[in-house]
C-alpha cells in the first residue's frame, strides 16, 4: 500500500492568523464593554448611596471607603471629584459655623475663646480657601486682646507692685513687637523706682531680723525683673554679703551643735569655740563666739546653782523644820518668821563689797518677788548663825555686814560696823570692822 500525503492549501495559515486576531479583538471589545458597564453601574450605585445620606460626613466616609477598597478605573476620578466636592462643602459649613460662634463670642467680649476657634480651624485646615480671611480675623482679634491687656496694666493700680511688674513683663514677652511696647516699658520703669524703695525697706527689716535668705530672695526678685538696671548690680554685691553672713551662721550653728554634744562638760564645750578662734583669729564670728562663751559660762553657773540648791534643800531638812525653803531663792526661819535669801552676795557679785556698796546692794535687790530687802541687825544674824539648830548652808563668806554702824576715832574719824561671823558657835563676842573693808551680805526681810 502506498500512503497518500495531503497537501495544505496555500494561504491557510494566513487565514487562521486573521481569524485568531479577529476573535481576540471581539473578545477584548466585549470585555471592555462589560467592564465599562460594570464600573458605570458601580459608579451610579455608590454615588446614589452617598447622595441618599443626610450628613456630609457620612457621604464623605462612603466615598472614601470605596476609593480605598477599589482599584482605579475610568470612573474613579469622577468619584474622587465628588469626594472632594463633599469635603469642600463640609469645610465651608465648618467655616460658617466657626464664623457664627466666633462672632457671638466677640459680641460677648470673649476674644480669647474666639481666637482659639480661629486658630484651631486654621491648624486643621491649612489649605482652606478661607485661609486669608481667617488670618485677617486672627490678626484683628489679637490686636483687641493686646489692647485689653494693656488697659488692664493701666487700671490695675491697686495690685501689688510685684504683681504689676510681673504683668508688664508678661505683656512684653507675649507681645515683643506690640503697639504698646514703649508705653509698657515706661510703666515698668516707674514701677521699678517704687519697688526699689520698698525693697530697701524690706532689706532693712530682714537684716534686723537676720533672715538673710529672705534678703537674698527679695533682691533676686528685683534682679529678675530688671537684669540690666544699675541697681541690680548693687544688689548682687549686697547679696554676696548676705551669703557670707549665711555661711557664718552655718559655721556658728555647727559649732553650737558640736558644743552641745559635750553635754554638761562645760570646759570641753568652751574649747570647741576657743579652738575655732585659734585657727581663725580674724574670723568675723569673734564677737558672736564670745557671746556663746558668755552664755556657756552663764549656763554653767546656773547648773552649779541648781546643784547647790538641791544640796541646800537636803541640808535644811536636817534642821528639824526650823529652816524651810519657800522658793528657790528664799528661806524662812520658822523661829523668827524672817525671810532670808538663799544666796548671799558672793553668788552674784565678785567685786569688793564695802559697807556703802552693801547698803546699795540690798536697796536694789529684787528676788523672790520682793523688793524690800535690808541689812540684818546683829541680833538677827546672831540668832541665825549662833543659835541651834544652826543655819547649815555652805558659806563662802567669813562674816556678814549688819545694819549697826558708828563713828570711831583711830588716827582720824572712821566708820565702824558690827559684823557677825558664820562660824557655828554659841559663844558670840561682838566684833566691829572698818566700813571700807570688803565683806558680804545675807539679806533679810521684812
Amino acid at each position: 500500500n502506498v500512503t497518500k500525503k495531503h497537501k495544505i492549501p496555500n494561504g491557510f495559515f494566513l487565514q487562521l492568523t486573521v481569524l485568531i486576531i479577529f476573535l481576540s479583538a471581539v473578545a477584548y471589545y466585549g470585555f471592555h464593554l462589560y467592564n465599562n458597564y460594570k464600573y458605570k453601574n458601580e459608579y451610579n450605585d455608590i454615588i446614589a448611596i452617598a447622595e441618599n445620606q443626610e450628613k456630609l460626613e457620612d457621604k464623605i466616609e462612603i466615598l472614601k471607603n470605596y476609593l480605598l477598597s477599589h482599584k482605579r478605573h475610568q470612573y474613579t476620578q469622577q468619584i474622587q471629584d465628588k469626594y472632594e466636592e463633599y469635603e469642600n462643602q463640609l469645610k465651608l459649613n465648618d467655616y460658617d459655623e466657626i464664623l457664627k460662634s466666633a462672632n457671638n463670642l466677640v459680641l460677648q467680649d470673649n476674644f480669647d475663646k474666639a481666637l482659639e476657634l480661629y486658630m484651631q480651624y486654621h491648624e486643621n485646615n491649612p489649605n482652606s480657601p478661607q485661609k486669608a480671611e481667617i488670618a485677617k480675623r486672627i490678626s484683628w482679634i489679637s490686636e483687641r486682646i493686646e489692647d485689653r491687656e494693656f488697659k488692664l496694666l493701666e487700671i490695675n493700680a491697686n495690685l501689688d507692685t510685684i504683681e504689676r511688674i510681673a504683668a508688664c513683663q508678661k505683656y512684653l514677652e507675649k507681645y515683643p513687637k506690640g503697639k504698646h511696647h514703649q508705653n509698657v516699658l515706661m510703666l515698668l520703669s516707674e514701677l521699678g523706682h517704687v519697688y526699689y524703695i520698698a525693697l530697701k525697706d524690706g532689706l532693712t527689716l530682714c537684716e534686723k531680723e537676720k533672715t538673710y535668705e529672705k534678703c537674698i530672695q527679695l533682691a533676686d526678685t528685683f534682679i529678675k525683673f530688671y537684669p540690666d538696671d544699675n541697681r541690680s548690680g548693687e544688689l548682687k554685691k549686697i547679696q554676696e554679703h548676705y551669703r557670707q553672713l549665711l555661711r557664718q551662721e552655718m559655721i556658728l550653728a555647727e559649732l553650737r551643735k558640736r558644743s552641745q554634744e559635750k553635754g554638761s562638760d562645760f570646759e570641753a564645750a568652751k574649747q570647741v569655740y576657743i579652738s575655732y578662734l585659734n585657727l581663725n583669729p580674724g574670723s568675723p564670728l569673734k564677737n558672736s563666739i564670745q557671746d556663746e562663751l558668755t552664755q556657756l559660762e552663764k549656763t554653767k553657773q546656773e547648773s552649779i546653782l541648781h546643784a547647790t540648791l538641791q544640796r541646800n534643800v537636803e541640808l535644811l531638812k536636817a534642821t528639824g523644820g526650823r529652816f524651810i525653803v519657800k522658793k528657790e531663792d528664799i528661806i524662812i526661819d520658822t523661829h523668827t518668821n524672817k525671810m532670808w535669801t538663799m544666796w548671799d552676795s558672793t553668788y552674784s557679785s565678785t567685786t569688793c563689797m564695802d559697807y556703802e556698796t552693801a547698803q546699795q546692794y540690798v536697796s536694789e535687790l529684787r528676788t523672790g518677788g520682793y523688793d524690800n530687802w535690808r541689812l540684818p541687825t546683829s541680833e538677827e544674824l546672831i540668832r541665825l548663825y549662833k543659835t541651834e539648830p544652826f543655819f547649815v548652808l555652805n558659806n563662802t563668806a567669813e562674816w556678814y555686814w549688819t545694819s549697826l554702824s558708828f563713828k570711831s576715832y583711830r588716827d582720824g574719824w572712821i566708820q565702824m560696823v558690827d559684823v557677825v561671823t558664820t562660824e557655828k558657835d554659841k559663844n558670840y563676842q561682838r566684833k566691829q570692822i572698818d566700813s571700807r573693808r570688803c565683806g558680804a551680805v545675807r539679806a533679810v526681810r521684812p
